[in-house]
């Protein structure tokens, strides 16, 4: 039912899936320990808001503070360099799944700083809500530990003092073209061009561009994409028709001209004003356009000729493809799209998309899914996951919805404002009593909210794997390996280090608990890579700074179970074949492993190992250089004295 096709969920800068289109952006870990990377990047060229001074001063006193407003104020960023400044251990980033009360149980340590990004507040009363935060303060200062929250309203009464609660506001402008590197003297007339309306990302994205070299007039182009957008629907003279074209936009970037049309007759019909009603008209009275407002200056909308497969029975040559003007213009449309209008017009709008997932390819319903996922940024969450989301992963309107409620999650992802949403999304799924649902929720965690999430993603797998048929467990987890591998290799440590904790915590040789775990872990070792075609455990193995230790451990308990040693030595081989064929240098990448599973293997293991695993090569009847080459280096290592066998040759 599922169609693993997409790697990395791209949904900005107008296209997804096909050529063309601008930048790309891409979700990033959410929780777990902040890397040095992340942290460099927060620091570097940060510029303190007002509200500063006083939250560091907070935070030193308290050891735990709150940054609350809006979403796009550089909340998290600030957490980071006010713990990075105070805290003397590593940072650490916690689920945004976790409730309030959750923090106040759980344990820190001595000199760590922590950081809580997009909680919500839980509803409780105010003297409830005073008594949790009061628990996780006395827990915090106890452990010497620092703890920053963020969140978009007070968790509380910010006047009870049970923690500080600091209202944040954008950094200057003028601060963060210096910050940025731009030229002091362009400073003045660079500061001028930027309005309250433009956010913060939009004004770093300028300042970069400036301290890059590029001119004043040029820059100023992509800092004005929030002002022509909401110049354009303010525009007495816009037609009904232009602002149905922008809206089927925003949900089929990058589709084929003809194709679009047909999908645009379909909104006009649905939203076309009923006769008994002219008075109250679902969009602003207009006559059709055709295509004539594509090519004016102010419109939204340009073509580029792109290749595409999106509900194309054939590919071919390039075609005229409908795409937003510039890179930024999608999701301002989305914002104004849900300030500007009301349930009578996204009604007919929601219906129409329904209508058409059910007739759609994989690549229009990942860009329906990506427009879906840009509402939910801007107050239409609850609409969304009624009308789509609930319904969709149900399977209450088949196969393809389903598909799309997933991409959805995924899409969400690639925010910092709706990640945490799809995160709790997906895990209400993971609890739900209908199946597919719960599949759902699987194969959620298998993708783009598993590398936002690893550890959350990871954790929920094994719950639902305890839930039995007709959830597989063993091959998504398989699968989130290889996702992490491909997309965020320095997070697949999380699964081998899981599956190694699960080891130590079954050492019964031959227990069903035990033998389910190595089943996962086997899974997990020979998972395929979609790009190299080989292992992913290979790819993952052949990276710099990848440890041995957790590969070792895994490959070490399977071969001492004799159920599970046939699939062992198959995956074993397998890795070690596909390290000697990506490896520039093979000996050189195969003998630190070797080693590391001598290590980890049982002495008295040792014999029957190199016997058993040289019959094994000698029953693959691969290449004899192959084959020679791996147990050269294996029973070098094992046996230091004795000499391979002639592998067979075919």
């Amino acid at each position: 039912m599922f169609q693993t096709f997409l790697g990395s969920v791209h949904t900005h800068g107008g296209t997804v899936g096909i050529s063309g289109g601008g930048a790309r952006t891409q979700s990033r870990r959410a929780s777990g320990k902040v890397s040095p990377a992340d942290i460099d990047s927060a620091v570097h060229r940060y510029a303190p808001p007002a509200p500063h001074a006083r939250a560091l001063s907070e935070l030193r006193d308290n050891h735990v503070i709150a940054l609350y407003g809006a979403a796009g104020l550089g909340k998290r960023t600030s957490a980071i360099n006010l713990l990075h400044t105070v805290a003397g251990g590593p940072l650490v980033t916690l689920s945004p799944a976790d409730p309030l009360d959750w923090l106040a149980e759980r344990d820190y340590t001595e000199g760590a700083g922590y950081l809580a990004c997009g909680l919500v507040s839980s509803g409780e009363q105010t003297e409830l809500a005073d008594f949790t935060l009061g628990e996780i303060a006395r827990r915090v200062q106890e452990a010497g530990a620092y703890l920053v929250l963020t969140v978009v309203t007070p968790l509380t009464d910010t006047r009870s003092g049970t923690i500080p609660h600091i209202g944040w506001s954008h950094p200057a402008h003028r601060d963060v073209l210096l910050a940025h590197g731009v030229d002091p003297a362009q400073v003045t007339a660079a500061t001028q061009e930027i309005a309250s309306a433009h956010d913060l990302g939009d004004v770093v994205r300028f300042a970069v561009q400036l301290a890059g070299g590029t001119s004043l007039e040029e820059a100023r182009g992509g800092l004005d994409l929030t002002g022509r957008v909401v110049a354009w629907f303010e525009d007495d003279g816009r037609t009904g028709d232009e602002i149905l074209e922008v809206t089927a936009l925003l949900f089929m970037v990058g589709m084929p001209e003809r194709r679009f049309e047909a999908h645009l007759a379909r909104l006009k019909e649905r939203t076309a004003p009923v006769a008994e009603e002219p008075e109250a008209p679902v969009v602003r009275a207009g006559v059709l356009a055709a295509r004539r407002p594509r090519r004016d200056g102010d419109s939204l909308i340009t073509i580029e000729y792109l290749v595409t497969e999106m509900d194309v029975d054939v590919p071919g040559p390039p075609r005229r493809c409908l795409v937003f003007r510039e890179y930024g213009h999608r999701r301002h449309v989305a914002a104004e799209l849900c300030a500007q209008f009301d349930d009578r017009f996204w009604a007919p709008v929601f219906a129409w998309l329904l209508e058409t997932v059910q007739t759609s390819g994989p690549e229009t319903r990942l860009q329906i899914a990506a427009g879906l996922a840009l509402l939910c940024g801007h107050d239409s969450f609850d609409a969304v996951r009624e009308v789509f989301l609930q319904p969709w992963s149900a399977g209450e309107y088949g196969p393809r919805s389903w598909d799309t409620a997933i991409y959805v999650l995924w899409c969400m992802c690639v925010e910092d404002t709706t990640a945490p949403l799809a995160l709790r999304t997906a895990i209400r799924w993971s609890r739900s009593g209908i199946a597919l649902r719960r599949q759902a929720a699987a194969e959620a965690f298998c993708g783009e909210l598993g590398v936002r999430y690893p550890a959350e993603a990871l954790s929920q797998l094994w719950h639902l794997m305890g839930n039995g048929p007709p959830y597989e467990g063993r091959e998504a987890v398989a699968r989130l390996y290889a996702t992490l591998v491909s997309g965020a290799a320095r997070d697949a440590r999380v699964v081998l280090d899981d599956l190694e904790m699960r080891l130590r915590q079954h050492p019964r040789p031959g227990s069903p608990q035990l033998l389910r775990t190595l089943n996962v872990a086997l899974a997990v070792l020979s998972i395929r890579d979609e790009t190299t075609g080989y292992p992913a455990a290979a790819r993952h193995l052949l990276m710099p700074g990848t440890l041995l230790g957790p590969f070792a451990k895994v490959w070490s308990t399977a071969i001492v179970n004799r159920p599970a040693r046939a699939a062992a030595f198959e995956a074993l081989y397998d890795v070690l074949h596909a390290m000697s064929v990506l490896s520039p240098s093979p000996e050189e990448r195969l003998r630190p492993l070797a080693e590391a599973l001598a290590a980890s293997l049982p002495e008295h293991e040792h014999g029957l190992f190199r016997s058993e695993f040289e019959r094994y090569v000698n029953r693959r009847r691969d290449p004899q250089s192959t084959g020679r080459l791996l147990l050269t280096i294996l029973l070098s290592i094992f046996a230091p004295n004795s000499r391979p066998h002639p592998v067979e040759s075919r």
